[in-house]
């Protein structure tokens, strides 16, 4: 025994290291015996914290029961907790097995030890538990691969092989995003911890690096065989501080772009093995096994058949156990009679499984727990708005992919380089989310804006019903005032045809009559005469007006000089209605910002507006008519006053609704559309402006206010 204990102090160097790597702390001290060093170990963290006695053996001693004692009466006297030989190389006896939970003392090869020093034996011990085997493998379908000479094998006995080869080259999965490759892994992963489980000392261990943040320990176990690390992209962006070792890529299985991550190129000692995607009636086949009751199996096999998105949802490899257990979760009871309510049952069902699964995001990466959630609310409905539009793209940060790229889910159906939703059924899931948040909020006339498809209200139902009762009732109501208003139009337009035809045969008759009557009878009708003619001027105005209202403005926003329009606008007018006195009080430097043909309209209405209110009251001694231009900090007021009767009171909010007038005409009076100021107010608004009556002047005062335009605005 005392030949055993004396060992070259680099075997326990190498256990220190490990140990420390495990946050422990190692002690040394005088021996009870002379000339004797005693080895402890303690954890630096925990509520227990257990004293462990060891020695490092250079091999397996001959007689294990002496040991045993031994090490058993060492640790009595040296009032340790525990106490353990670690043997440096070799096999223990036959027959032997360690009792890690029921005796104190145990002998136990270094490659034994450092599993469980490091917590990857209790982790495959976790994975190995007969309740996870159980559910995990109901949820797998069993996958083949193509070699590189393109025999296609099974890929679960191909790993199991690779594992038990003493040579065994890198292992290289191969397959597009969605191929179901961290699936495989993941039942690979098992079968390992199973046979780990059945032969700890001998089986190999395949584990996710991202699970192994012990750098030194890993290599350490890299060295002695216990393990196969499995390296995917995923892992990496997991175990951060792992990204820059450069790892030995000898016995190596990596599940994507396998020449990013820096193994050797082929031919090089890498085995590669592409996945083979099963075929959409092997899916098929697949769920009616799994999902048990001939009703449910029937619905999900009804639901592919009839629904495309469905179908690719459902035929994603990573999504088989998430749309199993959706589909579950519905009670027979509650299952909708529409099968498309059934769909968007299940796609709800299946979010909420795979939020439950999202491990919570670093604070320092996004702010609030469902920042993914409204990101991706957001781009479904910009990347719908932009399907009608076809143009631009949504910019999202990269980093927020990196933090939940291993929900391949996300990625089956989440494009991260084109930064878009993939799959139908779930872009109108996120509208929908995105819309009982902005309903929620006062937003409601996101409504208006698109004319969403079905699926996005049934969604809406599940997500917020409070609020789909509350669009459902708006909805109601938008969908008559649309029609109404659409119906509106096209009178409109029609009216305005109408309208516009019959004026120029009238005109073409009366110079007929007129040619064709002597001149005394021709000057006792030519009041007649003069009337039908007011008559048609009359319609054909309302025909124009009619066509100004029901077309908006398209015109540019450009610098538009005032004065220039009022003079062109009021010499026209005064040459109609010479006994008014126009007035002109705005000076040559005002400019606004406005569209140079909608300016021109809307001044054209209100000075026309104001002209005919000044000729319509013989009460005072003159008419007169008064445009002014001011500026109030960065808007331009543009006032034109006249001294008419003005606007009864009862009148002044109603004046700049459609077809609403006070003038009648009659006895020379001219006679109003009811369109000029609705037109006025309507085309102010395009270029940002509005238009007004100030009640508070002495005279009746009708305003336009526009943005003033600054050099470089």
């Amino acid at each position: 025994m005392e030949e055993e204990r004396r060992t070259p102090p680099s075997l326990e160097a190498r256990v220190t290291e490990v140990l420390e790597a495990c946050d422990y702390e190692v002690q040394q001290a005088v021996g009870l015996e002379q000339g004797v060093i005693d080895w402890f170990a303690t954890p630096r963290s925990g509520f227990i914290r257990p004293r462990t006695y060891f020695r490092v053996l250079p091999r397996s001693p001959e007689d294990l029961n002496e040991t045993l004692a031994e090490l058993e009466s060492a640790r009595v006297a040296r009032k340790a907790d525990r106490a353990v030989a670690i043997v440096m190389s070799g096999r223990l006896p036959g027959g032997y097995a360690p009792d890690l939970v029921g005796r104190t003392s145990n002998v136990l090869t270094f490659r034994r030890w450092l599993l469980e020093i490091s917590g990857i034996a209790e982790h495959a011990r976790q994975r190995a538990q007969p309740s996870n085997q159980e559910r995990r493998g109901q949820m797998y379908l069993p996958r083949r691969g193509r070699l590189a000479d393109g025999a296609v094998v099974p890929l679960e006995p191909f790993i199991e092989a690779w594992l038990d080869r003493p040579d065994r080259p890198t292992l290289v999965i191969e397959g597009p995003p969605g191929s179901g490759k961290q699936a495989a892994l993941n039942h690979a992963m098992d079968r390992a911890a199973v046979r780990f489980s059945h032969d700890p000392e001998q089986a190999t261990l395949l584990v996710d690096i991202a699970y192994m943040y012990l750098t030194s320990v890993m290599e350490i176990a890299l060295d002695a065989g216990a393990v196969v690390p499995v390296i995917t992209r995923s892992s990496l962006w997991r175990a951060a501080p792992m990204q820059e070792q450069r790892w030995p890529w000898r016995s190596l299985l990596a599940a994507s772009e396998a020449d990013t991550l820096g193994l050797p190129p082929p031919g090089t000692g890498v085995v590669r093995i592409a996945l083979v995607p099963p075929s959409s009636e092997e899916i098929t086949s697949w769920y009616r096994e799994r999902l048990g009751s001939q009703d449910l199996a029937g619905q999900i096999v009804r639901a592919r058949a009839e629904n495309d998105s469905f179908r690719s949802l459902s035929d994603a490899l990573p999504n088989l156990g998430r749309i199993v257990s959706a589909a579950k979760s519905i009670e027979l009871a509650d299952r909708p009679a529409s099968i498309d309510a059934w769909i968007a049952s299940v796609v709800v069902a299946y979010v909420d499984a795979m939020k439950l699964e999202e491990r919570p995001p670093p604070p320092s990466r996004i702010e609030g727990e469902d920042a993914l959630s409204r990101y991706l609310e957001d781009i479904a409905l910009e990347q719908f708005a932009m399907g009608l539009r076809r143009s631009g793209r949504i910019s999202v940060p990269q980093t927020l992919w990196r933090m939940r790229v291993a929900q391949d889910s996300l990625l089956t159906w989440f494009d991260v380089d084109e930064v878009e939703l993939k799959n139908p059924l779930l872009r109108d899931y996120y509208i929908a989310r995105k819309i009982a948040r902005e309903v929620s909020a006062g937003n409601s006339e996101i409504l208006l804006r698109y004319q969403f498809p079905p699926f996005v209200f049934l969604f809406l139902a599940l997500v917020a019903p409070e609020v789909s009762a509350q669009v459902t009732q708006g909805r109601v109501a938008q969908l008559d005032e649309k029609i109404r208003s659409e119906v509106e139009r096209k009178l409109q337009l029609t009216f305005a045809h109408l309208l516009n035809r019959p004026v120029g045969m009238v005109r073409a008759r009366l110079r007929e009559i007129r040619d064709g009557i002597d001149r005394e009878r021709a000057t006792a009708l030519a009041r007649s005469f003069e009337q039908i003619e007011e008559e048609l001027r009359f319609i054909q105005s309302l025909a124009e007006r009619t066509r100004l209202w029901e077309t908006a403005p398209d015109e540019s926003i450009e610098e538009v000089a005032v004065r220039p329009v009022i003079e062109e606008i009021g010499r026209e007018l005064n040459a109609r209605h010479p006994a008014v006195t126009l007035v002109i009080d705005v000076e040559s430097s005002v400019r606004v910002r406005a569209m140079r043909e909608a300016l021109r309209e809307v001044v054209q209405c209100l000075m026309e507006n104001a002209f005919h209110a000044a000729v319509m009251d013989k009460s005072g001694p003159t008419s007169r008519v008064r445009a002014v231009a001011r500026q109030v900090g960065s808007v331009i007021r543009i006032e034109i006053r006249d001294t008419g009767c003005g606007v009864p009171p009862e009148d002044r909010q109603r004046i700049f609704e459609p077809l609403v007038t006070t003038k009648k005409g009659g006895a020379g009076k001219p006679r109003g559309t009811g369109l000029g100021l609705p037109i006025a107010r309507r085309y102010a608004e395009h270029m940002h402006g509005q238009v007004g009556l100030d009640e508070t002047a002495s005279e009746t005062c009708f305003y336009l206010d526009l943005v003033a335009w600054t050099e470089g605005a």
